[in-house]
C-alpha cells in the first residue's frame, strides 16, 4: 500500500510504501516532533512509489518528503484511481486551501 503522510508544520508530504500502513505511521509520528496526518493511500508495490518519486523529483527536499504544491498534488490524483482520488482529495482540501493562501 502507498501512504500519503503530511507534516503540516513544514509542509512536507511523505510518499511511502508499507504493507502494514498504521503500524508504518505510527512508528514516524514517534520518530518526529511534528504532528503528522495520514492523508491517504492508495493500491499499488514498491515499484509503483518509486515511479511516484520519479514523476515529482522537482518538488523533492529529502528521502521521501516531497514540497506539497499543486504539481506534486496533480501528480497524486492522476496515480489513483477514482474512488481512492475523491478520499484523497477531500483530505487534502484544507492543504489546497492553505496553499492558495500562500500563493
Amino acid at each position: 500500500m502507498i501512504y500519503f503522510l503530511l507534516d503540516r508544520a513544514a509542509m512536507l508530504l511523505k510518499i511511502g510504501y508499507s504493507a502494514q500502513v498504521s503500524t508504518r505511521v505510527s512508528g514516524l509520528r514517534c520518530s518526529t516532533g511534528h504532528e503528522l496526518v495520514l492523508v491517504g493511500t492508495m493500491r499499488g508495490r514498491r515499484a509503483d512509489e518509486r515511479v511516484l518519486h520519479q514523476a515529482m523529483a522537482s518538488a523533492h527536499v529529502r528521502g521521501e518528503w516531497y514540497r506539497v504544491d499543486q504539481e506534486i498534488l496533480s501528480h497524486i490524483t492522476e496515480a489513483c484511481d477514482e474512488d481512492e482520488r475523491a478520499v484523497l482529495l477531500g483530505q487534502l482540501e484544507g492543504t489546497v486551501s492553505a496553499l492558495s493562501r500562500l500563493a
